[in-house]
């Protein structure tokens, strides 16, 4: 099934509203579905079984009906900080830790759907809705579930960058505080992606695959970044 043209277009539509560049936004009362083309231009579409192989780079990713799974991914670098703003159908992503390279955590904000958020030690879960900020790092085992459609926008760092602020993340997963702070932090983060996706206008589209929540295995958040430049604003996590 995939992921409905309507939902694109609402998740291109979310975007451009929070650019400073209006173009690319919808007309009031328009039911036109068509990807603008910026958005066609940048972002990176998986689908299958393949698909859910090249998702996540450090966690084993499932999907109800793996042939219908597909995501679309937006992905900027800067330095060691990745900006990524994710739609992906139902899945599940199991998270062990890093194989190899530093430790990371993900940060994310819901725009569209539900995610579950598991802790492995404890058994507990949170749930992700529109509007919240969540987290997961690679410094104990989770579990994060994609409810139906979800939409994902957020910033992935090396834990190194954090300094005492890493030891709140070691279980894993877990909610932010729902405060004026993370909301306007996350409107940010938005507005930093879409600008710096708008600013490759005419440069060539990235043949590599991104998430929410996740880095693809062909592009490690570790790895030097090349193909997403534009730094914008303090901002790497669906």
């Amino acid at each position: 099934m995939g992921i409905p043209a309507a939902d694109v277009r609402d998740w291109a539509d979310r975007l451009a509203s929070a650019a400073p560049n209006p173009e690319g936004r919808r007309a009031p009362g328009s039911d036109h579905v068509d990807v603008p083309d910026w958005l066609e231009r940048s972002r990176i579409v998986l689908r299958g079984a393949r698909g859910l192989e090249e998702l996540s780079n450090f966690g084993v990713t499932t999907a109800p009906v793996p042939d219908e799974f597909e995501a679309s991914l937006l992905r900027v670098s800067v330095g060691e900080v990745m900006l990524f703003s994710t739609l992906e159908t139902a899945h599940v992503v199991t998270y062990g830790g890093l194989a190899d390279g530093p430790d990371i955590v993900i940060i994310g904000r819901e725009s569209a759907g539900l995610q579950r958020l598991h802790r492995t030690a404890t058994t507990s879960v949170e749930e992700m809705g529109v509007g919240r900020m969540g987290f997961m790092s690679s410094f104990a085992p989770s579990v994060v579930e994609h409810v139906g459609v979800t939409e994902t926008t957020g910033v992935v760092l090396p834990t190194d960058l954090l300094g005492p602020v890493r030891d709140r993340l070691s279980g894993g997963v877990g909610l932010l505080p729902d405060t004026a702070l993370t909301r306007r932090g996350s409107s940010s983060r938005v507005r930093c992606t879409t600008s710096s996706c708008e600013g490759r206008r005419g440069t060539a589209r990235s043949k590599a695959p991104s998430s929410p929540s996740h880095a693809p295995r062909s592009h490690r958040p570790t790895e030097p970044p090349t193909a997403w430049p534009r730094p914008c604003g303090p901002p790497r996590w669906t």
